[in-house]
């Protein structure tokens, strides 16, 4: 990127060709999201006066563009890492070829491995945990080519939060929804086929409370999911009342069960939590690591280690490891790759080549077939929201932005 000193009105020169990923049809004001890629010639752009004043961008070929799209036409929004572009000067010929889920936190994501894609549900554009801003789209990323696809089930679960892990037996993505904000208690048991693009809602017997910021992982040796945590929603905000429960979901007899350990973890939210098939143990991590096996219903304190709100973690099944990324403490976001050795019972500081930046509130999933995590979303602040995705490469240990 290339920049002149110049005032002048946002524009485009005419004639010029972009290969366009992707348009996605927003939850709020019916906009479009999308990027360009811009190829030969270079793409020159004059800011608005209000915003960048005096500054002139030249777009090189191969430069990533973002777009909006109003009323059927596309407006530059923004460019590179430069962030605020107002809606201006339309593009012109633009192709839509893919979509892009809105910048958004506090989702879910899990691998489908049957149907070979990530799959995304909810969370919210900004904010924590509040109904006001919730989303309710789904979303299935495909690796291979890069490439978002926003499903359309006739029915989704309602706005709100909880934790989402895929069950490998039943071929089924499940969603506890805990809350649909603070203070609106909610216990509700969501199941989504991505082959039939449809979500039912299981309507179980039991089921664990109305938990806030509750985590869950999917125990594939004994096909149950495990869930653990988060605090009474139901009596929030009198009182803040933080759950040691630990519940197992199975998806055939369509039953919750609440299982009875001799010690288990202190009460907690917002922490991370990930089924270590290697070790057939879930790992969770917060101020601490504890590891849950189901066959003999017991929690094990492992190691220390810090109080990490709204991290990412995926068990990476080349290392034999979870891998854990970024996450909110009391001094703010952080940007750390970290590794845990079960075996070891000992975190390992990755430090890869490259790096998504300070951030909480994403999402990770990892793709088996692939050996790729793919992140999404999350920032530095619950304010603003970003829409980047990236990938980590286990073998190669980088971490490279894929879109947009």
């Amino acid at each position: 990127m290339k920049q002149k000193k110049r005032t002048k009105k946002l524009l485009l020169i005419l004639g010029l060709l972009f290969i366009l990923s992707p348009s996605s049809t927003l939850a709020q004001g019916g906009l479009e999201l999308g990027t360009a890629i811009v190829t030969d010639p270079p793409m020159i752009i004059y800011s608005e006066p209000n915003l960048f004043a005096d500054l002139l961008v030249v777009a090189e070929a191969g430069d990533v563009v973002n777009v909006i799209e109003v009323d059927g036409e596309w407006a530059l929004v923004a460019f590179g890492d430069v962030e605020g572009w107002a809606e201006a000067d339309r593009l012109e010929n633009a192709e839509i070829t893919s979509p892009l889920p809105r910048p958004r936190g506090i989702h879910r994501m899990a691998y489908d491995s049957e149907s070979d894609r990530i799959i995304m549900y909810g969370g919210q554009t900004a904010g924590q945990m509040s109904p006001v801003s919730a989303l309710t789209d789904t979303w299935a990323y495909d690796v291979s080519s890069n490439t978002w696809a926003q499903m359309s089930p006739v029915e989704s679960p309602p706005q709100g939060f909880g934790p989402l892990a895929y069950d490998v037996q039943s071929d089924r993505i499940v969603y506890f929804v805990g809350s649909t904000g603070f203070g609106y208690a909610s216990s509700s048991t969501w199941v989504y086929d991505y082959n039939t693009d449809s979500w039912t809602n299981m309507s179980p017997d039991n089921a664990p409370p109305a938990a806030i910021g509750a985590r869950m992982a999917y125990d594939t040796e004994s096909d149950r999911m495990i869930l653990f945590g988060g605090f009474d929603n139901a009596t929030y905000p009198g009182d803040r009342n933080f759950l040691t429960e630990t519940w197992a979901y199975d998806y055939d007899s369509n039953t919750w069960t609440q299982m009875q350990p001799e010690v288990s973890p202190p009460g907690m939210w917002n922490h991370a939590m990930a089924y270590d098939g290697s070790a057939d143990r879930v790992i969770l991590v917060f101020g601490g690591t504890w590891a849950y096996d189901y066959n003999t219903d017991t929690w094990e304190a492992l190691d220390e280690f810090y109080e990490y709100y709204f991290a990412g973690i995926v068990y990476v099944t080349g290392l034999e490891q979870v891998v854990l990324y970024g996450g909110v403490s009391a001094s703010g976001p952080h940007r750390t790759t970290w590794a845990f050795d079960y075996e070891a019972r000992d975190w390992i500081r990755l430090d890869p080549e490259g790096s998504p930046g300070a951030r909480g509130w994403h999402a990770m999933a990892y793709n088996s077939a692939a050996d790729r995590i793919i992140m999404f979303g999350g920032g530095r602040t619950n304010e603003s929201f970003e829409l980047e995705t990236w990938s980590y490469d286990p073998s190669a240990n980088t971490w490279t932005r894929v879109l947009p």
